[in-house]
């Protein structure tokens, strides 16, 4: 429907875990957003994603098939399940030069962890992962982000991971 209605536009996005509006958080709803500049390119390009293992490869892909003149920024879209995100950036940040800035995220499906959605070029996949590349001397980008964690139940020591995927928690299973 999108594709439909603006058959010229670079479309780009993904399913999330809710929507942010004022105070407010929304389920089962949709957001779309659209923009237009001036005098800013955008290109979307997207890759399959086969699996985590193959995540930070996928970065790099994805980096590889932006065209390099004129790169600002570059927006990312990826499937939220079976993903490495740090790999994932790693891949992008071994391709691209140092000057061009990433922001984005991964999709969500409420908190289920189960199956999200990219929408680019191939349509609305399970399994691909989307970027937009801004472009053009007039485009100033920046990004900044906040987290942070409220402490709750006992203090916890990892004692076993491997990136980051957590195998244990002072010395015993983390998971069942």
């Amino acid at each position: 429907a999108l594709r439909d209605a603006w058959p010229t536009a670079a479309i780009a996005g993904c399913s999330t875990a809710g929507e942010i509006l004022g105070d407010r958080v929304y389920d089962n709803s949709a957001c779309i957003t659209a923009v237009k500049f001036d005098s800013t390119r955008v290109v979307v390009e997207s890759t399959a994603l086969t699996d985590m293992a193959d995540s930070q490869e996928a970065g790099a892909r994805l980096a590889r098939q932006l065209p390099a003149e004129g790169l600002v920024a570059v927006m990312v879209f990826g499937t939220g399940v079976a993903i490495n995100g740090s790999a994932l950036v790693a891949g992008l940040q071994s391709v691209l030069p140092a000057t061009v800035k990433i922001a984005g995220g991964l999709a969500g499906d409420g908190g289920a962890f189960v199956r999200t959605w990219t929408i680019g070029p191939a349509g609305c996949r399970d399994d691909h992962v989307v970027v937009a590349g801004l472009y053009g001397e007039a485009l100033q980008f920046d990004c900044g982000s906040y987290g942070g964690w409220v402490p709750f139940g006992p203090a916890r020591k990892v004692t076993r991971c491997d990136h980051n995927i957590l195998y244990e928690l002072d010395g015993e299973r983390a998971l069942d």
